[in-house]
């Protein structure tokens, strides 16, 4: 279970009384002996950070600065009682910083239930893939599983309402928790949808205590479930009509409802056919560069890296793939690449940075994404580990070199196969080097870590030296015996070392 550590600084404490629906860990400051329980606070080796941080009462502005160490961006809520008070000058630095926001509070207990409902430690997520679908047995239609992509129906005609098909793992559901799911499917025109959730009592053989449905109107947000009881909950889609239907993962996560997907301030970004990326950006010191990591293959979703970039000190940005088996190497549709592009842009207008003020960065499948999307920009540096470029080829490996391992790569080729096989695997190789030729680069420095026998691409690194040897960049590298996953930890040291030294480099040469 998740606690949700809480910092009240205030007159009167919140938590007296309450009858939490979650683990809660709850200190309270009293403005009058503000002074001692913050200088307890930082004589602590490291000091603590919360999940939340509630203003309820105005506080010294000499102190606004010092209670930074224990603030998380996007945790800190004033109450809006006092907005005039903590617009003075010197609590500048908790809106810039950490995100602070100001909240109006009509009801005191229900507002400090359901925030430490929502602020929780961590971040959570899974999904229910397509191995765990099991089509109804009155079901005459054609089914087709394609690697771990889509469960493919055709040949629907259904007259009235019928269940199709339930996932065989029941999703547990808690009051402590909000959980949100969100359903990955394309179908034909002709044909209609709905999710039936049946609500079972945990404990019970098969006491329903309760039936929801959601049309195709609702599937298009997210469903948060907020139950009253512990419940095993089982979904079952319905169609009615004709034609095919693609379903793809079913998505579970904790949710922060409007505060952010996985952790306070995470977004999440969709296209038309309800695929995603998941974004986050931290302020961090708000002085360049700024960071950005892509997420490797992670079958668990959520955000990677959280804290190794927060340890950096700078603004950074966490991009994840949560798509397939543990990530599509960030290849997305068209509108879905420009959606990224569009907030790192955005980003980069709100933090007043230029283009060459950026690190992308990323390890194993990471590198896809970080080389590909580098190139629409002139970064201060690449830094990658264990690059993977040719994705066609590492695709080709899978039967002889890997065989029965990362079966990912061939989900790849399943996504954009059109038909001819040869022609699909070929773009594949292509398409993050083509992007990287059409890019400037112009004194970036490109640092990466390979791995000598890698046994998923041993090109890379080379089709790098290729891609960047008409470019004005620098290249450092350092090469380990070994296949692709022999020497991961060698790999990660030297990738946070050159990190370390590229933003020392950049603060010396005075921003670039």
């Amino acid at each position: 279970m998740k606690v949700t550590r809480v910092l009240q600084i205030g007159t009167v404490d919140w938590s007296q009384g309450v009858d939490f629906l979650c683990e809660v860990e709850w200190t309270f400051m009293d403005v009058e002996d503000l002074s001692a329980a913050l200088m307890d606070l930082l004589a602590e080796d490291a000091p603590e950070v919360y999940s939340l941080v509630l203003v309820t009462a105005p506080i010294p502005s000499d102190w606004a600065a010092s209670l930074l160490p224990f603030m998380e961006a996007y945790c800190v809520f004033i109450d809006s009682t006092y907005l005039h008070y903590y617009q003075e000058p010197a609590f500048q630095v908790w809106f810039d910083y950490k995100q602070a926001k100001f909240v109006q509070i009509k009801d005191r207990e229900h507002f400090v239930i359901e925030m430490t409902k929502l602020y929780f430690d961590g971040n959570y997520g899974e999904r229910r893939n397509i191995s765990q679908i099991q089509v109804q047995a009155p079901f005459r239609g054609r089914c087709r599983m394609e690697g771990h992509n889509a469960y493919i129906i055709d040949s629907i005609d259904e007259i009235f309402w019928t269940p199709l098909l339930y996932w065989k793992a029941n999703i547990v559901s808690n009051p402590d928790r909000y959980l949100e799911l969100w359903l990955e499917y394309q179908a034909t025109a002709d044909l209609d949808l709905r999710l039936r959730l049946y609500y079972i009592r945990q404990g019970s053989g098969y006491d329903v205590i309760k039936s929801e449905v959601l049309s195709q109107e609702d599937l298009m947000r997210p469903i948060v479930l907020d139950s009253t009881e512990a419940t095993y909950v089982t979904c079952c889609l319905e169609v009615k009509g004709e034609g095919q239907v693609q379903v793809r993962d079913l998505h579970l996560r904790h949710s922060r409802k409007s505060f952010g997907l996985f952790i306070a301030g995470g977004q999440v970004l969709r296209d038309s056919q309800r695929e995603e990326l998941i974004f986050y950006f931290h302020p961090g010191n708000l002085n360049p560069p700024l960071n950005i990591y892509f997420s490797g293959y992670r079958s668990a979703e959520g955000f990677e890296g959280f804290w190794m970039m927060k340890n950096l000190n700078h603004p950074f940005i966490l991009v994840g793939d949560p798509r397939s088996e543990g990530g599509a190497f960030y290849q997305v549709s068209q509108d879905l690449e420009e959606l990224l592009l569009a907030k790192i842009q955005e980003t980069l207008d709100t933090l007043g940075f230029a283009p060459d003020q950026l690190i992308f960065s990323g390890l194993s499948m990471g590198t896809t994404g970080a080389c590909y999307y580098s190139s629409f920009f002139n970064p201060y540096a690449l830094i990658i580990g264990k690059p993977l470029l040719a994705m066609g080829s590492m695709a080709q490996k899978q039967r002889l070199v890997r065989p029965e391992d990362f079966q990912t790569s061939l989900d790849l080729v399943n996504r954009f196969n059109s038909g001819d096989l040869q022609a699909t695997l070929d773009a594949l190789d292509q398409r993050v080097v083509d992007r990287m030729r059409a890019g400037t680069y112009r004194g970036t420095t490109l640092a990466v870590a390979y791995m000598k026998q890698d046994d998923y691409d041993p090109t890379a690194y080379y089709q790098l030296l290729d891609i960047m040897k008409d470019k004005t960049a620098k290249v450092i590298s350092k090469g380990y015996l070994g296949r692709h996953n022999d020497n991961s930890q060698g790999i990660i040291s030297w990738f946070i070392n050159q990190y370390r030294r590229l933003l020392k480099q950049f603060s010396e040469e005075g921003g670039r």
